[in-house]
C-alpha cells in the first residue's frame, strides 16, 4: 500500500473580494453548503491516506487551528505568518514541520477532484523535483496558461493575458524536500513567480487532470462551488 505524504494546505489570503461573505473569517472558511470550504479538501486528503495535515495559515490563523483543534481523524499541525510571505515563503516558514521526503502543497481556496495517489505515483517515476496539477480550461485568461512539452515537463508559465483555451495551473503540487532550498527564509516569496521558473531546468512535471477547477475568489465562483458540491454537506 502506498504511503501518502504529508499534505500543507496554504490558507493565508486575505480574501479582499469576498469580504461582503466572508465577514471576520479566513477565506478557506467560508460556508459552502453548511460546511466550511476547507473540510472538503481535508476530508479528500484523508479518505486518500493522508494522516497529516499542516495548515499554513495566516489572516485570522486562530480560527483555523481552532475549527480543527477536535477533529482527530488525522494529525493537523498549524504554521501560522505574523505577516503575510506568499505561497512559497508559507511553505519555507512550515519546512520544519514536514516530516515527509515528498510533500503535498495546495492551495486552500481552490479545489479540483484529482487522485492523489495517481499523481504521487507519477511525480516518483519521473524522478521530478516538483509536479504540478494542471487543468484545461475554456478562457485561461484569468489564471494565466502553462506550457508543457510532449514528455509532460513543463516549459514556461505565461502571464494572464492570452485568452483562449488552456491549461492551467489547478495550485495542486508534489515536492521533493530539496526545494525548500530554492526559497529564501523570512521573506515574501511567490511559488508560481519567483521558485517555478527557477527549477524549470531541473525538472518541473505537469500532471493533466480531467476534471474542473473551482476556486472561491468572487462572490460568482463561490456560488459555482456551492452548485458543485451542494450533494456533498456531510462528512463522509
Amino acid at each position: 500500500m502506498m504511503e501518502m505524504p504529508d499534505a500543507i494546505l496554504i490558507c493565508g489570503g486575505l480574501g479582499t473580494r469576498l469580504k461582503t461573505v466572508l465577514g471576520q473569517l479566513p477565506k478557506p472558511l467560508v460556508e459552502v453548503n453548511g460546511r466550511p470550504f476547507l473540510d472538503y479538501l481535508v476530508d479528500d486528503l484523508i479518505a486518500t491516506g493522508v494522516s497529516r495535515i499542516i495548515f499554513s495559515s495566516g489572516y485570522r490563523a486562530q480560527v483555523i487551528r481552532e475549527h480543527y483543534s477536535n477533529r482527530r481523524d488525522a494529525e493537523f499541525v498549524f504554521s501560522e505568518e505574523t505577516s503575510p510571505l506568499g505561497t512559497a515563503g508559507a511553505l519555507k516558514l512550515a519546512e520544519s514541520r514536514v516530516r515527509s521526503e515528498v510533500f503535498l502543497a495546495m492551495n486552500g481556496d481552490s479545489y479540483c477532484a484529482i487522485n492523489y495517489k495517481n499523481f504521487l505515483e507519477s511525480h516518483r517515476r519521473r524522478k521530478a523535483r516538483a509536479s504540478l496539477a494542471l487543468v484545461e480550461v475554456t478562457d485561461a485568461s484569468d489564471y494565466g496558461g502553462v506550457r508543457m512539452d510532449d514528455a509532460g515537463w513543463i516549459r514556461n508559465f505565461a502571464e494572464k493575458t492570452t485568452a483562449g483555451r488552456g491549461r492551467v495551473n489547478a495550485g495542486i503540487y508534489l515536492f521533493s524536500r530539496e526545494v525548500f532550498a530554492s526559497i529564501p527564509a523570512g521573506q515574501p516569496c511567490s511559488l508560481e513567480r519567483e521558485v517555478f521558473p527557477t527549477l524549470l531546468e531541473t525538472g518541473v512535471a505537469g500532471y493533466l487532470v480531467n476534471a474542473a477547477l473551482y476556486d472561491i475568489g468572487t462572490p460568482e465562483r463561490l456560488e459555482r462551488a456551492r452548485a458543485y458540491f451542494a450533494g456533498r454537506s456531510l462528512r463522509p
